[in-house]
């Protein structure tokens, strides 16, 4: 059979990360997509306390606030963070 790899070069396009946040009654919602997270926070529906986290990179929950600094400016979902390390 098949095995459904990943194609090349496609690994680290910050848009193909799967992100989680806990809702404020504690819920962890998701996977969702980058982009669509993206469009979330640019329409305001996140604040800077809420908790977020990359499905399967992270295993820290990190607050919108602290993430948004990390991004320095750039859109906060589709960024590559820096302690993922070097590109």
């Amino acid at each position: 059979g098949i095995t459904a790899a990943r194609p090349p070069g496609l690994e680290n396009d910050p848009s193909n990360v799967s992100w989680s946040y806990r809702d404020p009654k504690g819920n962890i919602q998701g996977p969702f997509t980058a982009t669509l997270m993206q469009k979330w926070y640019d329409e305001g529906y996140f604040t800077s306390d809420l908790l977020m986290k990359r499905t399967h990179l992270d295993t820290d929950w990190t607050p919108v606030g602290e993430l948004s600094i990390r991004a320095g400016g750039d859109k906060l979902f589709l960024s590559s963070f820096s302690e993922s390390g070097p590109p």
